[in-house]
């Protein structure tokens, strides 16, 4: 992940465990890389992006999710919508020229900061 005026904030691969049977997240990045064969069959580790496209949004809510709220230090926040972000730019202060991924995540920090 790449911030504004700091540069790479966050480089982890975008791997996620978590469980089969709830989905819930056990770990995200090098925890979940080390993970890759060598879980129970109870754990799912996935890629959510294939070839730099979102193969799996809601694993990526949670993946982004998870690496924005460690960047800002929040242990727990709102779920994570990625379907709506960025679909409405006239309800943003920043400019429309702003491209829409940029413009999405924007909106996804927000959201979790409650912005």
């Amino acid at each position: 992940m790449f911030a504004r005026g700091e540069g790479i904030v966050i480089n982890e691969p975008s791997i996620v465990a978590m469980r089969r049977a709830d989905h819930s997240v056990i770990a995200v990045g090098r925890e979940a890389k080390a993970m890759l064969g060598r879980t129970p069959g109870n754990i799912l580790v996935v890629r959510p992006l294939k070839d730099g496209v979102i193969a799996d949004v809601e694993v990526t809510e949670k993946m982004l999710g998870y690496f924005i709220k460690s960047l800002h230090g929040v242990a727990d926040g709102p779920a994570l919508d990625l379907r709506d972000a960025g679909r409405n730019p006239d309800h943003h202060p920043w400019p429309k020229e702003r491209p829409g991924p940029l413009q999405a995540l924007d909106e996804v920090a927000e959201h979790l900061l409650g912005n």
